[in-house]
């Protein structure tokens, strides 16, 4: 019984009666280069999240480390002006953290995201497709 089936099989492809391969066949090149893409363009977005979570939490601990580090100063009525250029980056700074946190922007009828949020999504969107579309060839 399984030689008959084994002998259909072979009279139905005739290339299989063969071992010489046909040359004639078309090989894509690139097709190997595609599926090793496929296989790490995945670990490089993990991995760039990874490094986007490690800048932030970095980012965080230095700020703590700042703000005991400079806790203990007295400044006294002499040292300050009323119009001190040296406290100009961190109003700055503070003016763009109440934007960005405090601006909503609703979704829906009981959602809202801050502009931090959005932006952040805005970011990652942009990360996966140009992860996406990179070294595609046919757009």
């Amino acid at each position: 019984m399984i030689q008959a089936l084994t002998a259909r099989l072979l009279e139905a492809v005739p290339s299989l009666n063969h071992p010489v391969v046909n040359a004639a066949t078309k090989v894509d090149p690139n097709k190997a280069l595609r599926v090793a893409r496929s296989w790490a363009y995945p670990k490089q977005v993990l991995y760039f999240l990874s490094s986007f979570i490690a800048l932030v939490t970095l980012l965080h601990y230095s700020s703590l480390s700042y703000r005991y580090a400079t806790r203990k100063r007295v400044y006294t009525s002499a040292q300050r002006t009323s119009s001190s250029l040296r406290r100009l980056p961190l109003a700055i700074l503070d003016s763009l953290k109440a934007v960005a946190f405090r601006w909503t922007i609703p979704v829906g009828s009981n959602f809202s995201l801050n502009l931090a949020e959005v932006g952040v999504t805005i970011g990652y969107i942009a990360v996966l497709l140009s992860w996406t579309f990179v070294n595609s060839e046919y757009l």
